[in-house]
């Protein structure tokens, strides 16, 4: 049974300006449209493509439960048909769709401008893959559905960088203590509105 909280009506657009504001540094603007590669069922459309299209916010949503080679390749051939795009995909997803690429030597839409990942690890191979094949800036980011801490990376490195306006974090060793030392193991601890939510993320 998944855990359940509750958190502010608020924070879901908070947490959205902030991940756009992360995103610019990778050269993302809100007139550029997204190919979404994550966590939603996508039902076929009258061509068969699992697709849809959010007008608002210029999403273009395929389905990540559907990755097989004859998918990954109509997913191309349509992102190929909206234009200047951000890949906003799961660091899984992104991977399944460059190895497709390479297995099958498949022409890479030309206007992919850069891959935005999150919400799971992200290893610096498969970064190497899909930066290599897709030819782009692979961006990514941190963050949990407590919605308290955010980080991302910027323009100059893979470091990710804590927004401090966001919510109060802090790295606590095993007798909870705030970690000060370069490289060495703790838990992060977010909190917001006067309430602690451990989060169990062990970072160095």
């Amino acid at each position: 049974v998944p855990l359940r909280f509750y958190i502010g009506a608020d924070r879901s657009p908070v947490e959205y300006a902030y991940l756009v504001a992360s995103w610019q540094r990778a050269g993302y603007r809100v007139d550029i449209p997204q190919a979404i590669f994550r966590g939603k069922l996508v039902e076929k459309d009258r061509q068969g493509l699992r697709h849809i299209y959010e007008p608002m916010l210029r999403q273009h949503y395929y389905s990540n439960f559907h990755m097989d080679d004859d998918s990954i390749r109509r997913y191309l051939e349509h992102i190929e048909t909206i234009g200047e795009c951000y890949l906003h995909a799961y660091p899984s997803s992104a991977k399944a769709i460059a190895a497709c690429v390479q297995r099958h030597k498949l022409r890479v839409p030309p206007k992919i401008c850069g891959v935005l990942a999150g919400s799971e690890n992200v290893t610096p191979a498969d970064r190497e893959v899909v930066e290599r094949v897709l030819g782009v800036r692979y961006f990514s980011w941190y963050g949990h559905s407590e919605k308290l801490v955010l980080a991302a990376e910027c323009e100059q490195s893979s470091l990710y960088h804590v927004w401090p306006t966001y919510g109060h974090c802090e790295l606590l060793d095993e007798k909870g203590a705030v970690v000060t030392s370069q490289g060495k193991r703790g838990e992060i601890v977010g909190t917001a509105g006067g309430q602690e939510a451990h989060h169990r993320d062990d970072c160095d």
